[in-house]
């Protein structure tokens, strides 16, 4: 996904929550779906301009929606709302952009407290491969279930980094929930 401003251009990634006929829903980082004019690249080459169905208040998660033709909607895939479980092993389906799209990771602590403070609704990974562009990506277990967002990371002085995701319920909920058309953007933002 990009989101461009008059002079700058953002790469992100986000994960497909829900698809109803030509209607797609992502859910991504809010720090990427507020950069810019947004634009998403599906997998299979299809690409479409998107815009903001939902900001979930106090956390760096949104819900945007793009159209597309129905064969191209016909042809992707919705992934199912998991659950975080600490130890788990995780991979991360990142942009692609600059390294590889797909890192592995796993969980190491859900709740307590983040080098910024109270974990409030994210969780830490350890992700060595996560790179600036992956703002965004779904965080999926093995199944393939969303799990998390993943929003960044945090860098020490010693060179270690503590990525972090958002627990991605609230946004699933949205997209799965508001009203498809011209209407949904009011419904998901009173």
């Amino acid at each position: 996904m990009t989101a461009l401003t008059p002079t700058l251009r953002g790469t992100g990634a986000g994960t497909i929550v829900a698809v109803a006929g030509e209607h797609v829903r992502i859910v991504t980082a809010k720090h990427v779906a507020v950069f810019g004019k947004l634009a998403v690249q599906f997998a299979n080459g299809a690409g479409a301009p998107a815009s903001i169905l939902s900001l979930v208040p106090g956390h760096d998660v949104a819900v945007i929606e793009a159209v597309v033709p129905l064969d191209v909607a016909g042809r992707l895939h919705a992934a199912a709302l998991g659950v975080a479980r600490p130890h788990e092993r995780v991979h991360i389906q990142g942009s692609g952009s600059g390294a590889q799209s797909s890192e592995v990771a796993s969980v190491t602590e859900l709740g307590g407290k983040m080098p910024d403070g109270p974990a409030r609704g994210r969780y830490e990974l350890s992700c060595t491969l996560c790179h600036p562009g992956d703002s965004g990506a779904g965080v999926l277990d093995a199944s393939g279930a969303i799990v998390g967002v993943y929003v960044g990371y945090f860098a020490y002085d010693t060179g270690a980094r503590v990525g972090v995701a958002e627990i991605p319920e609230e946004a699933v909920r949205v997209a799965m929930t508001t009203p498809y058309g011209d209407d949904s953007i009011v419904a998901a933002n009173p």
